[in-house]
């Protein structure tokens, strides 16, 4: 039985142009995003990537479908998952997104599992606070996932 909330919060993409992607979703989808988001830099995000420090940040857009987001994502800098997917694999799926209560039992018990966090971070933006992990769980699930965690 999971520990955590398995109501997928997003489904993110990941991309090489942010604005020529967010403008094709916008046509398709008949609205704008929700949210745009730059991330803050390292010293207030505390980001890690494979057990080092990194400077790496995101350029994103949000689009609210109503029982989940649809992320978009442009990658700032590097190492991180998001550059390394676009290095790898090119354009696409980069992760699906669970909300979490309680992030460090969350993250145990995938651990347990023999999925392994490759990168987290925390984060404040004008929207919401809180803190992010993703795993590297490729292999075993054939996505990457991400628990993210809300503050009050």
């Amino acid at each position: 039985m999971s520990t955590f909330d398995t109501r997928i919060l997003q489904i993110a993409i990941v991309v090489n142009d942010l604005e020529s992607k967010e403008r094709a979703w916008s046509e398709l989808l008949g609205q704008e995003p929700s949210k745009r988001v730059i991330t803050d830099t390292v010293d207030k995000t505390g980001t890690v990537y494979n057990g080092e420090s990194t400077p790496a940040r995101l350029k994103a857009v949000v689009f609210d479908l109503g029982e989940c987001i649809l992320e978009l994502m442009e990658p700032l800098g590097e190492p991180s998952v998001w550059s390394e997917h676009l290095n790898e694999r090119g354009e696409g799926l980069h992760h699906i997104g669970f909300e979490v209560k309680g992030m460090d039992e969350a993250v145990k018990s995938v651990e347990a599992l023999g999925i392994h966090p490759v990168q987290r971070a925390e984060y404040t933006n004008p929207y919401e606070k809180g803190r992010y992990v993703y795993f590297r769980s490729e292999e075993q699930l054939g996505a990457m996932i991400e628990f993210n965690e809300l503050d009050d």
